[in-house]
């Protein structure tokens, strides 16, 4: 019952966002990258970039990414469900902003702004 209802709510309040995971899943997919879906009901799948992401159920990350990579993308995937379409505008939208800037603008934590705290927190990623 909780997958159909977990299926259900990205496909329905997370559509926008599932609609791109999905078209950046199926460009993957033709390349031949590996995908497996987790017990939760996430489709995970390894790609060459370094950088993890999450659009809807979709999570993308390397090959070698940690426990605590894949648990934060699933936070966001958790933020989706909780944000629904705005989910976009006020976290993946910011927080694409913020991967692409904050090593050169910024000499703070990748993880102390608010986007990938929120993600950490509903992912169960305790840093020390």
């Amino acid at each position: 019952m909780k997958k159909i209802i977990f299926y259900f709510l990205n496909w329905t309040w997370a559509l926008p966002q599932n609609i791109l995971g999905l078209i950046v899943f199926i460009y993957l997919k033709c390349k031949r990258n590996y995908t497996y879906v987790q017990p939760n009901g996430v489709v995970l799948t390894n790609w060459d970039s370094t950088a993890g992401l999450s659009l809807g159920m979709f999570v993308f990350v390397d090959k070698i990414a940690s426990d605590n990579t894949i648990k934060h993308e699933f936070g966001h995937t958790l933020q989706s469900l909780i944000f629904g379409w705005s989910w976009l505008i006020i976290f993946g939208l910011p927080s694409l902003i913020w991967a692409s800037v904050y090593k050169v603008s910024f000499k703070r934590d990748y993880y102390a702004f608010y986007t990938e705290k929120f993600a950490d927190r509903l992912g169960g990623v305790t840093r020390g």
